[in-house]
């Protein structure tokens, strides 16, 4: 079996494996903030400069749980950015935020491309969208008609492509104490 110890327990085992991204400790009804940050992890040109600038404490902990997702294995905590997201979020709408409800990831990505743009971290170019939607009821004809407003986020994304698929096709040595 190639999983196996080998005889000599100093020969180092290379194993091509996939580099999936360190997991966050589920918090309760906290997914919202887990998506966001999986999908921040893969796009480092929205994070990576945020270090540079005296940003906000939002972003403070965005950028630095974010550096653990990217330098670690352990599964990582993210309630010091959910506070931080819960205290910004709470501070703006100048009510209560309460983290561990369900929440809707646009609605919350929002608060944080907001604040990516006021402190001018990254250049992030964001259009809205608005789709008109109009139903008709087969029996009465009557109808209605809605409106779904989305940001967009328009970016390079070649890098973030060959950064992925590197990471994705990168070998990882194990020793025979890994296992």
């Amino acid at each position: 079996d190639k999983f196996m110890p080998t005889k000599n327990p100093q020969k180092k085992l290379k194993i091509a494996s996939c580099k999936t991204p360190t997991g966050l400790e589920n918090m309760g009804l906290t997914c919202y903030a887990n998506v966001i940050l999986q999908v921040f992890h893969f796009v480092p040109e929205l994070w990576n400069k945020i270090s540079s600038v005296s940003a906000s404490p939002l972003l403070k902990s965005l950028y630095l749980v974010l550096k653990l997702l990217s330098s670690t294995k352990a599964p990582i905590n993210p309630r010091v950015f959910i506070a931080a997201l819960a205290s910004h979020i709470s501070k703006v709408k100048n009510a209560t935020f309460k983290p561990n409800k369900e929440h809707d990831v646009p609605e919350v990505l929002e608060y944080i491309l907001n604040e990516l743009t006021l402190f001018s971290v990254t250049p992030i170019n964001l259009f809205t969208s608005h789709l008109h939607v109009s139903y008709q009821c087969l029996k009465c004809l009557q109808g209605s008609t809605c409106e779904d407003v989305s940001n967009i986020i328009k970016l390079s994304i070649v890098n973030s492509i060959l950064h992925a698929v590197r990471e994705f096709l990168a070998e990882e040595k194990l020793s025979y104490a890994d296992l």
